[in-house]
């Protein structure tokens, strides 16, 4: 079993698309970014990213979510940095 969850871990941390549905206080920004920095640290390719805000309210409703600009600017810098081709941002 140990064989096969190492196995999967890698296949998963590969990925090159990547979708994200992110809700600020539910500490999705975190999540984001350890994954977006496991891509940066191991220079992993990105061929689509996208970025979504949750359905139930717009991102940047509250002032809180400004905080996430500067993560979501290093976000889309390391998958530019990766070699982004289809980048999507879905964000009101």
């Amino acid at each position: 079993m140990s064989i096969l969850s190492k196995t999967w871990l890698q296949a998963w941390s590969t990925l090159s698309n990547l979708k994200f549905r992110v809700e600020y206080f539910k500490c999705d920004l975190k999540i984001v970014d350890d994954i977006m920095n496991r891509y940066r640290d191991g220079k992993i390719p990105i061929e689509k990213f996208e970025l979504l805000e949750n359905d139930h309210h717009s991102f940047f409703d509250n002032f809180h979510e400004v905080l996430a600009f500067p993560s979501i600017d290093e976000w889309l810098d390391i998958a530019l940095t990766n070699g982004v081709k289809d980048l999507d941002l879905y964000l009101t």
